[in-house]
């Protein structure tokens, strides 16, 4: 085993103090005036923090998310649930082979055990329930019910089913049904309290004849099935009139101002996607070929591509065969981008038919939208489940298609390999940490001599093992934000947050407490396996000494990292290279739009490099300046990011550091430090009680007022026409907003350039 050689730089930290001195008091005073200043300024800023989200609010459009919800997992659309995707797997191509009366035979299989598992649960629970309510009126009556009433299937209203005579009156309505249900049970309760009966029996009687577990109110999916019908894709205006009355019937008439179904645009994805790169080379070609004409520069041979025909479908082959063959580059973008628009009108009216468990509902004061929002819709959780709708151009379409089941079930299984990635992700980084250590490089006859110069070896030990870790942490913000769209999110916000949360987490987990196990205990495993009583000496010796490596690492992350992301090299570099590629002015401006600014990879950075500071300023009072000239380069860097995300309950590490080094130095008065980690924990907790649901849904109250300064603002109260018009625009999804005639102009103008290029 090797020991541990002190440096002029380890005499500034705590593992040059013997144990017992007095001067570990000064180290015990400073982490209680460290955690004073921390969480004085944390409770200022969460409350900042709040009033700043509501004036944001306040300051939204009317119509938008401020006024919307997204209402996910709607009941009476078989859409995503298990059966199915079952459906969809025995017609896709694995049975695609069988005959089709075997693969009716197979559905009709799997939806008679499906069907069958359910009534046995509800036929179950009704058994019990039923019998156990008879036995409490048996008993106070003295009597046994009859055969008859018993066999008699009750209606939901509680009345005797009577025989059907011709066909059954549809119900128009979840409103009007529902106020029918309401006002015979309103009749049934007062009949029964004109009897003798005591206030328990009462309440027995009225729970039997009124609502039972097997009733049909009490299932989301039967009292959906009854307005929709029990086909596989439910009819587009039924579905929705059936959340617009849902909606009305419980937060009152009139207080919805738009519903805006999601429907399965699976079958557009791709056509969109051909449309606007077809679209975009023949803007980009008729651009370069205008930019030619105006310079008077002769057009010596027109542009051709070539053409597969089998890679374009059906319409390939049959204009342009099975070979490959070449074209005229307008003729031929043209005549695509025509089909191209066809195609996808005909699709747009397919997939209208194919509504999603999921609808943007847009109410006409904010407080509806607090209400629904914050409270539980209905006691079966895995249907009508309302968030707060994020903004129409963050929405990720695709994931709107999922269910509740298939949601857990996804971000069970990536949390999974999110613990795997952390576990592994040590292995590899130590690997090349090790190889790239001075004496193995020293033992290299080529490298021996340049390795052992005096500024090569500092900077091989000081900065190229924190750079090598940083290079290795590069790559996990792309592979997080991937995780997190597989499972579920269904925004670009909630993306860029779950790469936040988890990003921040793993840099705990693999840089703060495996650096520090790494440093302190993996290099004297010999020195532990001859004395394993050695290990307290290890950790007050090893832990502070690991300030160094600290240090280097955000002296790197600072004035390296920090640097290189305010001159935006890797962005320069890229535009660059694409600014070269494109040709004209459209080409290069369509390189500037839509840029989206991303915390994932940032936030992280920040905070784990307060958390270092905190942490070790009272270990290795170095490590403060160098905080301060991180936040420094980053404030400079990027003074618009909003550094908030800040959990009080880490700064625990800060007392549970001081109180496991000064028990190991020998300090007779730790217990006095004993209370932090309580205080620091109440004060996590007081944060999540008071602040944790102001930063994510609106008050009633703050709801009510801007409400009223809406309608002295405006001096009316129901959205305007063109306003519902602009919430269906807002929150239609890409694929539905391609028109045929948007690309008339530029068909147009394709045709007069060719003219003119044939001289025409």
């Amino acid at each position: 085993a090797k020991n541990y050689a002190f440096s002029s730089f380890d005499r500034c930290s705590l593992a040059n103090v013997a144990s017992g001195e007095l001067k570990l008091w000064a180290h015990m005073i400073s982490c209680y005036v460290v955690t004073y200043i921390v969480l004085t300024a944390l409770w200022r800023y969460n409350k900042e923090a709040t009033l700043m989200r509501i004036a944001f609010l306040a300051n939204s459009p009317r119509g938008g998310p401020s006024h919307t919800v997204l209402v996910m997992d709607i009941p009476g659309n078989k859409y995503g649930t298990l059966v199915w995707y079952l459906r969809e797997l025995v017609g896709s191509t694995l049975f695609v082979m069988l005959p089709k009366s075997w693969r009716k035979r197979i559905l009709d299989k799997v939806e008679e055990a499906f069907g069958k598992v359910s009534e046995l649960d509800v036929a179950a629970i009704a058994r019990g329930a039923d019998l156990t309510i008879e036995r409490e009126e048996d008993r106070h009556r003295g009597t046994t019910p009859s055969p008859s009433s018993a066999q008699t299937p009750a209606l939901v209203d509680g009345t005797k089913a009577q025989p059907s005579k011709g066909t059954a009156t549809a119900v128009t309505s979840p409103l009007t049904a529902a106020a029918a249900l309401n006002t015979k049970a309103a009749e049934a309760v007062e009949a029964q309290k004109k009897t003798r009966a005591t206030g328990s029996l009462l309440r027995k009687r009225v729970y039997s004849k009124e609502v039972k577990p097997n009733d049909d109110k009490l299932d989301p999916w039967k009292q959906a099935e009854a307005v929709l019908g029990d086909a596989a894709a439910p009819n587009a205006g039924a579905v929705q009139d059936f959340i617009h009355g849902e909606m009305e019937f419980c937060y009152g008439r009139g207080c919805v101002a738009s519903v805006n179904p999601v429907w399965d645009q699976s079958e557009l994805e791709g056509l969109l996607d051909d449309y606007t790169k077809t679209k975009q080379l023949l803007e980009d070609y008729l651009d370069k070929l205008a930019y030619d004409l105006r310079r008077r520069k002769p057009i010596k041979k027109r542009l051709q591509v070539t053409v597969i025909g089998p890679t374009l479908g059906a319409w390939g082959i049959k204009n342009y065969g099975v070979k490959p063959v070449k074209v005229d580059a307008i003729t031929f973008w043209s005549d695509r981008l025509r089909q191209l628009a066809d195609q996808i009108h005909v699709s747009q009216a397919n997939c209208l038919q194919r509504p999603v468990p999921s609808a943007f509902v847009t109410f006409q004061i904010r407080a509806t939208q607090v209400v629904l929002a914050t409270n539980l819709h209905h006691h079966d959780e895995t249907t009508w489940q309302a968030t707060l709708a994020p903004e129409p151009k963050e929405i990720i379409w695709r994931n709107l298609r999922m269910r509740a089941w298939e949601r857990t079930l996804r971000t069970m299984v990536l949390w999974g390999a999110y613990v795997a990635l952390v576990l592994f992700f040590i292995i590899p980084v130590g690997i090349v940490q090790a190889l790239i250590e001075v004496p193995r490089l020293a033992s290299v006859p080529v490298l021996g001599t340049i390795v052992n110069l005096p500024v090569i070896k500092q900077v091989l030990e000081g900065i190229v093992p924190g750079l090598v870790l940083l290079i290795f942490l590069a790559l996990l913000p792309s592979l997080l934000a991937f995780m997190c769209r597989l499972s579920g999110c269904v925004s670009n916000s909630a993306v860029d947050f779950g790469v936040v949360e988890r990003y921040f987490y793993f840099q705990v987990l693999t840089i703060f407490l495996g650096s520090i196990i790494s440093g302190s205990l993996l290099s004297q495993l010999k020195l532990l396996q001859s004395n394993p009583g050695a290990i307290i000496r290890i950790l007050g010796v090893g832990i502070p000494q690991t300030a160094t490596f600290f240090i280097n690492f955000i002296l790197v992350a600072g004035i390296g990292k920090a640097g290189i992301k305010h001159l935006r090299l890797p962005g320069l570099v890229i535009f660059w290279l694409l600014s070269k590629m494109a040709s004209t002015p459209r080409a290069r401006a369509r390189l500037w739009a839509d840029q989206y600014t991303t915390y994932g990879p940032n936030v992280p950075g920040y905070t784990i490099a307060f958390l270092l500071g905190l942490v070790y300023c009272n270990i290795n009072p170095i490590i403060a300046p160098v905080v301060l000239l991180y936040m420094t380069f980053s404030v400079i860097s990027e003074r618009s990011c909003s550094c908030c995300y800040w959990l009080p309950c880490l700064c625990c590490w800060v007392q549970v550091a001081m109180l496991v080094l000064l028990s190991i130095k020998g300090f007779q008065w730790v217990p006095l430090l004993i209370p932090a980690p309580f205080i620091t924990l109440a004060f996590h907790v007081s944060c999540l009680v008071l602040f944790n649901r102001p930063w994510t849904v609106m008050s009633a109250h703050d709801a009510a007022m801007l409400d009223l300064k809406d309608a002295t603002d405006r001096g009316d109260e129901a959205m305007s026409q063109a306003e519902l018009q602009e919430i269906k625009q807002m929150y239609q999804s890409p694929v539905f907003k391609v028109h045929k005639a948007d690309i008339d102009d530029l068909l147009r103008e394709a045709a007069i350039t060719s003219r003119r290029i044939n001289g025409g």
